[in-house]
């Protein structure tokens, strides 16, 4: 063979050419290539959904179009077929009656207690579901043991659950903490325990191959591999929390959001009650949409 001919490799179908340089096999033949370990992977192509990606900008617009469609329908409706007060007052009415409650302070100080104890009751409440879900998932006994208790306690209805925390802590502050906390940990706790099964076990291989505890393969290894599973279960659990906000509020009714509302029932301030409402629907997309960012911002290493 000359010397500028290009080598060859002998194989079970023959001889195959090889690039010198790239060490890369020249296929000629789909039958007869045998790819090498340099050769690069195939690029992954674009899955066509044929759904149109809107922008920011673009999903601004058309969210704040179809909001303000929405108010034009209600005032319209409302006005032009008479429709009673009590039950679907006009959207000015509805403003009216929030701007008023806004002016005597009431409002924005209920607000911020309703939001403060969501916060600070969904910290405590990741703190417990996030290391309980991972030591779950990983420790075999404990996986086996109390996954079907969770599950349990995650399908029940939240609100059986309240007359007990009551006769435990009473109408207080308490009370409601542990309502939105039993409310947010279940459905956290069995999506993080699911993640971790997920974990591939070449990589816990490896962990203990290089002698790695049970602690530093949790941290290192089980952890990061199950971020995309935490960002579903602190979404999940943002909703779930939500809902025990809005249950424990209004069963111990003396402050926040939940109190502003059975006070405007009691008194048959309906329009009064839808704009609790919507001031309760805004914290929910607020809640929701920063969990759903926080979800995307953990999953990015998939892509």
């Amino acid at each position: 063979m000359s010397g500028s001919s290009r080598p060859e490799r002998p194989t079970s179908a023959g001889v195959i050419p090889v690039n010198e340089t790239t060490d890369r096999v020249v296929a000629t033949d789909e039958a007869t290539a045998v790819p090498t370990a340099r050769t690069p992977k195939a690029k992954r192509k674009a899955v066509v959904t044929g759904r149109k990606d809107y922008s920011g900008r673009q999903r601004v617009v058309i969210g704040t179009l179809s909001v303000l469609t929405l108010f034009v329908v209600w005032e319209s409706v409302t006005r032009i077929f008479d429709v009673p007060q009590l039950f679907l007052p006009k959207l000015s009415d509805i403003f009216a009656a929030l701007l008023t409650t806004h002016r005597s302070g009431v409002l924005v100080e209920n607000t911020l207690i309703s939001v403060n104890l969501f916060v600070w009751s969904m910290l405590l409440s990741f703190a417990i579901a996030i290391p309980l879900g991972l030591v779950v998932g990983a420790v075999d006994w404990l996986n086996r043991t109390f996954t079907t208790w969770f599950w349990a306690v995650y399908t029940a209805p939240r609100i059986v659950f309240i007359p007990l925390v009551l006769l435990w802590a009473g109408i207080s502050t308490t009370a409601k903490v542990v309502i939105i906390v039993i409310s947010a940990v279940p459905p956290t706790t069995v999506v993080i325990i699911e993640g971790v099964k997920t974990v591939e076990g070449s990589l816990l291989r490896v962990a203990r191959s290089y002698g790695a505890s049970r602690r530093q393969t949790l941290r290192l290894v089980v952890f990061p591999a199950t971020l995309p599973f935490i960002g579903t279960g602190v979404r999940m659990g943002v909703s779930r929390g939500l809902v025990g906000l809005f249950g424990a509020e209004l069963f111990t009714a003396h402050s926040g959001l939940g109190y502003l509302l059975l006070d405007a029932g009691k008194r048959y301030n309906t329009p009064l009650v839808f704009g609790i409402l919507g001031v309760y629907l805004l914290l929910c997309m607020t809640a929701i949409a920063g969990s759903t960012s926080l979800e995307k911002r953990l999953s990015r290493w998939r892509e």
